[in-house]
């Protein structure tokens, strides 16, 4: 009701940005659980961690959307 219905592009670019986020997730948990393992101290924050993964796949998500956008207009 609020929302516009997401065009195809749009969903395929939504999902890169998802799976680009999730990876980017597993990343720093990673490492974050290695570097607890060897120092007994976190590296990143729970917080830290969750921003960076939504701004990773909001931001790739905006961006190809983006590109997409100017393709259109040529």
């Amino acid at each position: 009701m609020f929302f516009r219905k997401m065009t195809e592009p749009e969903i395929v670019n939504s999902k890169k940005g998802q799976l680009l986020g999730f990876f980017t997730f597993a990343i720093m948990l990673f490492v974050n659980i290695i570097y607890h393992e060897i120092s007994e101290i976190e590296l990143f924050s729970n917080l830290t961690i969750l921003m960076v993964g939504l701004v990773v796949a909001f931001g790739y998500e905006f961006i190809l959307n983006m590109k997409d956008k100017s393709k259109k207009k040529r």
